[in-house]
């Protein structure tokens, strides 16, 4: 299980993604759980209270980091996830 509070800055996230990208690739057929903070929407449709100016592009970024490590967004409900 790896448990991710991602930092706000885009090229800190993209960095950190880079990273665990190794390390998922190292566990290769492995049983993985990545969970957490990642500081990142898929879409942003999702992104919420934000400025104008603060909007950032990193959803083509978190999507492929989740596509290229076959890892799979479960969807929650019943609660505001943010």
């Amino acid at each position: 299980m790896v448990n991710v509070y991602a930092p706000c800055g885009s090229r800190d996230k993209e960095a950190l993604w880079a990273s665990l990208s190794a390390q998922l690739l190292l566990l290769r057929g492995k049983r993985v759980c990545v969970r957490g903070d990642f500081n990142a929407v898929r879409k942003t449709e999702e992104r919420r209270s934000v400025r104008r100016e603060q909007v950032s592009n990193d959803h083509a970024a978190f999507n492929s980091f989740i596509e290229d490590n076959g890892l799979q967004d479960l969807p929650l409900f019943g609660r505001i996830f943010t």
